[in-house]
């Protein structure tokens, strides 16, 4: 299990940042409720690119939107601790 970031999530990949360098050629990335499976399209320091071997369904692009809308314009320590764990996930960056 690889720790990441994700620094942008689209219908057919994502860019993801390590907390540590580290050469790999498939991932799953989870964050919310859902998970996408990929190939590594590329490798640069800490950022990596994932091609999703499947598009990622319309409700889910809509649903990771929308929490990160809320997130933005909710300052609330709800929103704020949510906003944190999916980004970070468990412990400390």
């Amino acid at each position: 299990s690889i720790r990441a970031q994700p620094k942008d999530v689209s219908l057919h990949g994502a860019c993801i940042r390590l907390m540590h360098p580290r050469r790999f050629t498939a991932a799953r990335l989870c964050w919310l409720q859902f998970e996408a499976y990929g190939r590594v399209a590329w490798q640069h320091d800490l950022r990596s690119g994932l091609a999703f071997e499947d598009p990622l369904p319309g409700e889910c692009l809509r649903q990771t939107l929308e929490f990160g809308e809320l997130a933005v314009g909710d300052a609330s320590e709800k929103y704020l601790r949510l906003a944190s764990a999916w980004v970070h996930g468990p412990g400390d960056w």
